[in-house]
C-alpha cells in the first residue's frame, strides 16, 4: 500500500500527501488505507484497498483529482504488467 501512495504522490503533482491511516474493514475482510491529500489550503481524503480500488473519497474532492488518482493507480499497474510480460523492469525504461 505504500507503493500505491508513492505512485499517487509522484503522478499527481498538484497534490501533497500529508498523512494516512490504515484500518481493517471487517465486512470485506481487507485492509483499507485512507490518504490525506492537500492541495493549496484544502484537504481531501481518498480510501483505497490493497488492490487499488477506491472505496471512498471526500465529497468536496474535484472529480478531475479523483480521475488523476485513478489513472495513476491503473496506469502504474498496467505498466508493470506490460514490463513483466516483456521481461523488463521499470528500471529498464
Amino acid at each position: 500500500m505504500n507503493e500505491i501512495a508513492e505512485w499517487i504522490e509522484k503522478d499527481v503533482s498538484y497534490i501533497e500527501l500529508t498523512g494516512y491511516e490504515d484500518r481493517y474493514d471487517d465486512a470485506n475482510e481487507e485492509l483499507i488505507r485512507t490518504l490525506t491529500l492537500n492541495r493549496g489550503n484544502k484537504n481531501y481524503f481518498v480510501s483505497i484497498n490493497w488492490y487499488g480500488i477506491i472505496h471512498d473519497y471526500s465529497d468536496s474532492m474535484p472529480k478531475y483529482m479523483l480521475v488523476d488518482i485513478h489513472n495513476s493507480i491503473c496506469g502504474t499497474y498496467l505498466k508493470e504488467i506490460y514490463l513483466e510480460a516483456r521481461g523488463e523492469t521499470a528500471n529498464d525504461w
